[in-house]
C-alpha cells in the first residue's frame, strides 16, 4: 500500500481474521495494533491486555470495532436483513 497507512489496514483485516495481516503486524513489532485486532476479533485477553497496560483508548477503539463487525456479521446471516430481490 502506498498510502503510508498500511499498518491501519493490516489491523482492519487482522481483525478480519486475515492471518498474514496479522503476522506483518507481529512481524513489525506493532504490539498495541496487533492486540487491537485480536480484540477486534472477540479475544478477550487481547482486550484485558490492552487494559492492563493503561491504553483503555485503544481498548475502547478496539471494542467498538469488535462490536461493529459483530453487528455487521449478524444482519449478514441474518435471515430477516437478507434480502430475495
Amino acid at each position: 500500500m502506498n498510502s503510508g497507512n498500511a499498518h491501519l489496514m493490516a489491523l482492519l483485516n487482522a481483525a478480519e481474521s486475515n492471518r498474514s495481516a496479522f503476522l506483518w503486524l507481529k512481524k513489525q513489532d506493532l504490539d498495541v495494533l496487533e492486540k487491537m485486532a485480536l480484540a477486534a476479533d472477540n479475544d478477550d485477553e487481547a482486550l484485558l491486555w490492552l487494559m492492563r497496560n493503561d491504553l483503555k483508548d485503544m481498548a475502547i477503539v478496539a471494542q467498538r470495532m469488535r462490536e461493529v463487525k459483530n453487528e455487521i456479521e449478524r444482519r449478514n446471516s441474518d435471515l430477516h436483513f437478507i434480502s430475495w430481490d
